[in-house]
């Protein structure tokens, strides 16, 4: 498949969502036209080089031809979704050296890396469910896993998302150091229920993933008395 973009008269946020859009729909070629094509070369380019397969393969002063050289059974999903778990697990570690040395700019880049995983496993799962005849043949995998999958990637990429606001507002927050220990032990509470929620999905244990469901009722209560303690602090 093929699209078209037009780039005239958009932001650069607008035209990432309709990338990002083509790129999860499996066009295979994607082509950016406008007048604005030459203002907006480095960033849109930037925007395709965060796609993985995705590669500019054209260039002129109104258009940018992209084509897609994904194939769709040498990957792994399953390995995919754990590059993503060990990266934001990274990411929660770092938040708890915030206080101390200033690493959310390293944060924020790992959060891309998430996010370029995340686009890519919609993209073969959305593939998969218009071709489960394929999957189920050559990846062995059903709809259903494929569904399982998507959520597991979207949830990933929403708590490295949230990873990232930790961290940046732990850098500017100004607390008491009674206050920065009560922090850092419930990131250390979400961090080790993170941990159990996933060793409970990679070994398809339901007793264990229950238990996790209990321990974030306990941790949302300790965070919101502790955020109730300290609404009136800056950031």
């Amino acid at each position: 498949k093929e699209i078209s973009i037009l780039v005239d008269g958009k932001s650069l946020k607008q035209i990432k969502r309709e990338i990002i859009n083509a790129y999860v729909l499996n066009n295979k070629t994607i082509i950016l036209k406008g007048d604005d094509i030459k203002e907006k070369a480095k960033e849109l380019q930037d925007i395709i080089q965060g796609l993985i397969a995705l590669e500019v393969m054209e260039q002129t002063t109104t258009s940018i031809v992209a084509r897609d050289f994904l194939n769709v059974e040498s990957v792994s999903l399953k390995t995919l979704i754990r590059k993503m778990a060990i990266i934001t697990r990274s990411m929660w570690a770092d938040c708890e050296k915030m206080f101390d040395e200033d690493l959310h700019k390293n944060i924020e880049h790992r959060d891309k890396d998430v996010n370029k995983l995340a686009f890519l496993i919609f993209r073969i799962v959305r593939f998969g469910l218009e071709n489960p005849y394929m999957m189920k043949q050559k990846l062995e995998l059903s709809s259903l896993d494929l569904l399982q999958m998507w959520l597991v990637a979207y949830n990933l990429e929403s708590i490295a998302d949230e990873a990232k606001r930790v961290a940046r507002y732990m850098y500017r927050i100004k607390l008491s150091k009674e206050d920065k220990k009560e922090f850092l032990r419930i990131l250390g509470m979400i961090k080790e229920n993170y941990l159990r929620m996933l060793k409970a999905y990679y070994d398809k244990d339901l007793k264990l993933a229950n238990l996790a469901l209990d321990k974030r009722m306990e941790i949302v209560k300790v965070a919101e008395d502790f955020y109730l303690k300290n609404r009136d602090v800056d950031w």
